[in-house]
């Protein structure tokens, strides 16, 4: 007697879920490490170390960031090698779980956490390299309470992956288990 047909797909299916997981993670981690000696490198080309985009609005800046995003820890001799071994022992987390905790279908998912592999690995190796994460990218906010600009921490294209990428993670969590919840309400009614 056969089986009945499931529409569920094998767990050794994820192949696609896979390669979207390293591709992304590559990704990130190229297009990071591209932008940060681009950025630098238009830098170190203007007389004032500032490369303008968007004056008093959007500028390149060199900075080394001994501290975590959004200068978390600065200040303190350690944090870089504690930050250093966080990202080793996140990126290894994370790799483990792109590569065989995905479930087949979850293609996003495998890219949200690509793109968050591709981010620690580019943050990870400016530690190993220079000492410090290089933060690039200054933007200014206007302040209505006290009428003029707010400097935001300075950041770079790995952050950005990490945080977007969190973000969206959580945002789909949430929104899975509402529809998770809402179907079972229904299911009880």
């Amino acid at each position: 007697m056969k089986p009945a047909p499931t529409s569920e797909l094998p767990n050794d299916s994820r192949t696609a879920e896979r390669s979207i997981f390293v591709a992304a993670a590559i990704f990130a981690a190229v297009l990071d490490l591209w932008s940060k000696s681009t950025a630098f490198a238009l830098v170190r080309s203007t007389p004032d170390g500032v490369y303008q985009i968007w004056p008093g609005k959007l500028e390149l800046i060199e900075r080394y960031n001994t501290a975590a995003m959004w200068s978390v820890g600065f200040g303190h001799d350690s944090s870089n090698l504690i930050l250093k071994s966080l990202g080793l022992v996140i990126a290894a987390v994370v790799l483990v779980w792109g590569l065989w905790f995905v479930r087949a279908g979850h293609r996003w998912t495998a890219c949200l956490l690509g793109f968050i592999l591709g981010g620690a690995v580019g943050n990870v190796s400016d530690r190993f390299a220079y000492v410090g994460v290089r933060d690039f990218i200054q933007v200014y906010f206007w302040n209505p309470f006290a009428q003029n600009y707010y400097a935001y921490p300075t950041f770079n294209v790995a952050d950005s992956f990490l945080m977007c990428s969190m973000a969206a993670l959580i945002l789909g969590q949430w929104r899975a288990g509402k529809a998770e919840a809402k179907s079972a309400a229904a299911l009880a009614t």
